[in-house]
């Protein structure tokens, strides 16, 4: 093997961590379950979403996953170098830079909305609801752990979940009934995994570094006895 493949794997493996794409199973389901709710998802024949449309939603999940955990990442980068659970993570073991983060960022959401716009007409509905999925995933990295009202960024990460949903059912066809009832789980799921789940895990660290979480503020406590 050159060493310029060598290279290009090793760079390949960076971005995977960056985005933290071992991860995208939540984002998988939400663009696989919005196409399927579709209103266009089956034709007359009962045949599906075609193969192609089903691959370009799926990278654009795969791209808003990636933003969303690596700017995560880079925001919690000083409370993670705190947490010993952390210490694999990719910028917390410094295989990946900060501003190497910032560049797969900025490129992951411009291959995003530059994927969709070459397969889809431009239609304002999807576009929405990819731009106000981006806006809740911004919003909750900006305040995760920071903010005295932590279920507000948890709502804030779970409707960037359903946006997702949405995006892709509109890009099948349009929204459903089935499309919201499925958002909304999508979206009490996430609250719940997220607030609770992932606060019970932190909480230990989040409570020595004045991280704020729902599972804190609900009155989980570590018990030093």
């Amino acid at each position: 093997m050159t060493n310029r493949a060598v290279r290009f794997g090793r760079f390949l493996r960076t971005v995977f961590d960056i985005g933290r794409f071992s991860e995208s199973g939540l984002a998988l389901t939400c663009v696989v379950i919005g196409a399927a709710t579709g209103a266009d998802s089956t034709d007359a024949r009962g045949v599906g979403v075609d193969a192609v449309t089903l691959t370009v939603l799926i990278v654009v999940g795969l791209a808003y996953h990636g933003v969303a955990f690596a700017l995560n990442d880079i925001i919690d980068l000083p409370i993670d170098r705190t947490n010993p659970a952390r210490a694999h993570a990719a910028l917390v073991s410094g295989r990946a830079s900060v501003p190497a983060a910032w560049v797969v960022v900025c490129a992951l959401a411009v291959t995003s909305f530059s994927l969709d716009l070459m397969r889809f007409h431009y239609e304002t509905a999807p576009l929405a609801y990819l731009v106000g999925g981006y806006l809740g995933l911004i919003g909750y990295d900006v305040l995760t752990k920071r903010s005295r009202w932590p279920m507000l960024h948890d709502l804030l990460l779970a409707l960037g979940c359903a946006a997702l949903l949405c995006y892709a059912a509109e890009r099948t066809g349009g929204l459903t009934g089935q499309t919201l009832l499925v958002a909304t789980y999508v979206a009490l799921f996430v609250v719940l995994v997220n607030g609770v789940h992932g606060g019970l895990r932190d909480l230990h660290n989040d409570t020595r570094h004045g991280g704020l979480t729902t599972a804190s503020a609900l009155g989980a406590r570590i018990d030093e006895n």
